[in-house]
């Protein structure tokens, strides 16, 4: 893989992450204001919204901060690259399976509501990411 061939899959790899984070940050804030409007008690989509939020927003500032700093890589640099996102995948990957068990211990366990929506706002943006994070580091050709 040449180097600059690397360098325009991870700008678009940043690319899809800032349209993920933007329409998380969206879907959170508009699961939030009704709420916050009618002043209205739903744990399960307050806590699935904040987690939105929280994750979205994140994902913005990391796509802000590496977007003018990716690099040409050599090839010692793509096997770091990919080594670096299989730790990556690894990790969204346990966040799937620590927010899914959230989400049914929080329900099997006395009906938790907020804890059932922090679960699955933590799984669902973590599913996202790991897909994100596959089909970069599969373009990755070494």
């Amino acid at each position: 893989m040449w180097s600059d061939t690397l360098q325009t899959l991870e700008r678009a790899h940043l690319t899809a992450l800032a349209v993920w984070g933007s329409a998380s940050l969206a879907v959170g804030v508009m699961l939030l204001l009704p709420l916050l409007i009618r002043r209205a008690r739903a744990p399960i989509i307050a806590q699935f919204a904040l987690q939105c939020v929280l994750w979205g927003s994140i994902e913005l500032a990391w796509v802000l901060a590496a977007r003018n700093q990716v690099p040409l890589r050599d090839y010692a640099g793509a096997l770091r690259l990919a080594g670096s996102l299989w730790l990556v995948i690894e990790t969204v990957a346990a966040g799937v399976v620590i927010g899914a068990t959230l989400a049914w211990g929080g329900w099997g366990f006395g009906r938790r509501l907020a804890l059932v929506g922090s679960g699955m706002g933590i799984a669902v943006q973590s599913a996202a990411l790991l897909v994100l994070d596959i089909i970069f580091v599969r373009g990755i050709h070494l």
